[in-house]
């Protein structure tokens, strides 16, 4: 892809996720936004309805303090008359600031709520019953004498006007409907279509009449939803414990369309600024992408041509970006600098080829030498013990074929099919006659002989070259357990080479004739190492490579037998 149309499609991208940010932030602005206001909306109309149900309660029970002080003395003035005047005194009736109030015996209501009401009360007691009217407030006082229910209604409604006061208040928040219903559902008051419209009527009586006990409901469909609905079930407060106020419903809507009109109108504004913005940043962007890439273009094109044929092309200056003409004055001097060191830089990988061409002809050299030096030191102990002679090849062999066994490199595995050769080679500086010695040896003499492992690492000296060779001449006499010399290390402190050498070491020298002892069959020697006896032990070697020798055995046996053979 070319750079010209590369920064065109990260600066598109830039753009576009650019632009889906800032619509995702508009659109949850307006979403956060509208739920804002219409949560401030639902606020202010709870606190609203909060207020007008107070006032609401307030006016229904207005008087009530005053009436019941009236309807108390009238009963204790009736307590204290004959039950003949009695009759007389109620259907004369008293006097209140609301007017003349005549009793009359009743029965029964056919208000199934106030029955219950009237159904507890007690005998020379009384009730005030209130309710709310379209044309004001009606009460009534229910007196029981003599067992003898009695009503006596206020003739004229009181604090006419307030559920019209109440409707001048709401349509402040744009308030589309308001129903007052009764306990039974029976329109009392209702503004808008309400009166011509049956099938909101019967809505409403749907919604409301699930409404089992006093309840506020606020519903609106969706976010962007212009119509709010509240209604519920309240039983308004008196200030009076002998009072009864008829519950009612009401059903209110509000619309909100004027609110999320100015909503909408921003989102339009904000959206068509956003469109102009980024299509005059997009024709910005594309001119100044151009004005970058040409010259850039043309300087990839004479480094391909630089590539393909090493010809040097000096590019013209002709930009007025600064850093793009420096960039084409630096690249036409290392041009001319690349082509002189290119030619010296070939002359040189001539040379280097040839010197690293004879480097390795003398590693091969070196390492044929050190392989060398290793077979002349094997002569030289072969030559010194004839004994020793025979047994270095065989541990050789075997050597080998453990280290196999544990997946070593072949590198690894010749290096110590070599060196296991020299695992004694410091026996020729231990006198021979000790060495060949037929009886059994002194203190003295033993613990000379021991030292052969310290002659050995000295003789192969601490060259990196023969470390496996001195790590078998010095350890070779180390035990598993700790029991060998010279340095007492046991288990893993031991170099594997050294572990390898050491069992094999046994192994030979049991299946061997020496001037001390005769030659033992494979079956005895294996028999012994497994489970021991006065000087070998289990413990002695390294568990893993008895299981090899225990899992190989015959295959171990057949390996000696053929080098022995071939020495023979």
């Amino acid at each position: 892809m070319k750079l010209k149309h590369k920064i065109n499609q990260k600066i598109f991208k830039v753009y576009i996720f650019t632009f889906i940010f800032l619509m995702i932030t508009f659109f949850f602005t307006v979403f956060h936004t509208t739920s804002r206001v219409k949560n401030i909306i639902f606020d202010l109309q709870k606190r609203l309805n909060e207020n007008i149900l107070d006032e609401l309660s307030s006016g229904v029970s207005q008087y009530d303090s005053a009436l019941s002080n009236v309807i108390s003395g009238f009963i204790d003035t009736l307590k204290t008359l004959p039950a003949h005047y009695r009759a007389v005194a109620l259907h004369e009736g008293i006097y209140t600031t609301e007017g003349k109030i005549v009793f009359r015996e009743a029965t029964k209501t056919e208000n199934p709520l106030l029955n219950r009401v009237l159904k507890n009360l007690a005998a020379e007691d009384y009730l005030i019953y209130t309710k709310i009217l379209k044309d004001g407030v009606y009460k009534a006082i229910y007196l029981k004498i003599d067992n003898k229910l009695f009503c006596g209604e206020i003739q004229d409604p009181y604090n006419s006007g307030i559920l019209q006061r109440m409707t001048k208040v709401l349509e402040i928040l744009n308030m589309k409907e308001f129903v007052i219903l009764d306990a039974d559902l029976t329109p009392v008051y209702s503004t808008g279509s309400f009166t011509t419209n049956a099938e909101l009527y019967k809505k409403i009586k749907s919604e409301i009449a699930g409404l089992n006990e006093p309840a506020i409901v606020f519903e609106h469909k969706h976010l962007f939803d212009r119509n709010i609905v509240m209604y519920g079930f309240i039983n308004l407060k008196t200030n009076s414990a002998k009072s009864f106020v008829e519950p009612i419903y009401f059903y209110v809507t509000f619309d909100l369309s004027s609110y999320l009109q100015l909503i909408l109108s921003d989102f339009v504004a904000f959206l068509s600024i956003l469109i102009i913005s980024n299509f005059l940043f997009l024709v910005s962007v594309k001119k100044v992408s151009e004005e970058i890439t040409s010259p850039l273009e043309r300087l990839t094109e004479s480094i391909n041509r630089f590539s393909d044929t090493m010809e040097l092309n000096k590019l013209a200056t002709n930009t007025d970006i600064d850093e793009i003409k420096v960039l084409i004055e630096r690249y036409n001097t290392m041009m001319e600098e690349i082509t002189t060191k290119h030619e010296e830089i070939m002359e040189l990988n001539k040379i280097l080829n040839i010197s690293f061409t004879r480097l390795l002809e003398y590693q091969k050299e070196v390492e044929q030498a050190y392989i060398s030096f290793a077979n002349q030191l094997a002569i030289i102990a072969e030559n010194y013990d004839e004994v020793t002679g025979n047994h270095i090849e065989r541990v050789g062999e075997l050597s080998a074929y453990f280290a196999k066994k544990l997946n070593w490199g072949p590198e690894q595995i010749e290096k110590i099919r070599i060196f296991s050769r020299l695992h004694d080679i410091g026996k020729i500086l231990i006198p021979k006659e000790i060495l060949n010695k037929k009886g059994k040896l002194t203190d003295e003499e033993f613990e000379l002989i021991k030292k052969h492992v310290e002659y050995g690492a000295r003789i192969l000296g601490d060259l990196p070259y023969f470390e496996i060779a001195r790590n078998i001449a010095l350890y070779h006499h180390e035990k598993w357990d700790g029991t060998g010399y010279m340095s007492g290390l046991k288990g893993e402190e031991i170099p594997i080479e050294a572990r390898i050498v050491a069992l094999v070491d046994v192994y030979d020298a049991l299946r061997s004739e020496r001037p001390y002892k005769k030659a033992l069959t494979h079956e005895e020697a294996v028999r012994i190492i497994l489970e021991g006896d006065e000087k070998t032990k289990p413990e002695h070697f390294d568990p893993t490579l008895i299981r090899i020798l225990v899992e190989n055995s015959e295959e171990i046996r057949k390996i000696w037998d053929k080098v022995n053979s071939l020495e023979k």
